[in-house]
């Protein structure tokens, strides 16, 4: 079996589920690190008339994943993010900024507030400056939180007009 999340011998990783992307005819190509795949027998125009007209299931398990926990969670990621993240009601997400010291934006991300800890999503290319970056702060910050990096876990994105319904 795939060595999940681990280094291939060309360097390239494998995602949790790319032994059935593999099972399923997935076209696997190397995008920000990661063998995903690129399509499926289908085709790509089928795939995108399905995902138009219906709903489509992405593995987008490159992608950052991170918890945020402790007492001041919230404070320490409101100085990091554009947005109310006290507002946000338990369970719910918010399309949001990582931003500099100075305000400037360095990624853009996904916010969920849950009871014990906040999740975010980064950027898949960018996620280890991301996390540098929020780590630096955080030691910098003395904010009793801690950031947790979900490295072994899939990640799939429900996109399309009937994703709701799905």
């Amino acid at each position: 079996p795939a060595r999940r999340g681990l280094a291939s011998a060309a360097g390239t990783l494998k995602t949790a589920v790319f032994d059935e992307h593999k099972a399923l005819g997935g076209k696997m190509v190397d995008f920000a690190g990661y063998y995903l795949p690129l399509q499926y027998n289908a085709g790509v125009k089928s795939e995108v008339e399905q995902t138009r007209k219906a709903a489509t299931l992405f593995d987008v398990s490159h992608m950052g994943q991170v918890k945020i926990h402790g007492p001041d969670r919230v404070k320490f990621l409101e100085s990091l993010v554009v947005g109310d993240i006290e507002a946000l009601a338990v369970g719910n997400s918010q399309l949001s900024l990582l931003t500099n010291e100075k305000g400037g934006i360095i990624d853009d991300t996904v916010i969920t507030k849950e009871t014990d800890f906040v999740g975010m999503v980064i950027n898949g290319a960018c996620k280890h400056k991301d996390l540098k970056h929020m780590q630096e702060q955080l030691a910098s910050s003395g904010f009793d939180a801690a950031i947790e990096h979900l490295e072994d876990k899939a990640l799939f994105a429900l996109q399309g007009p009937k994703a709701a319904e799905v």
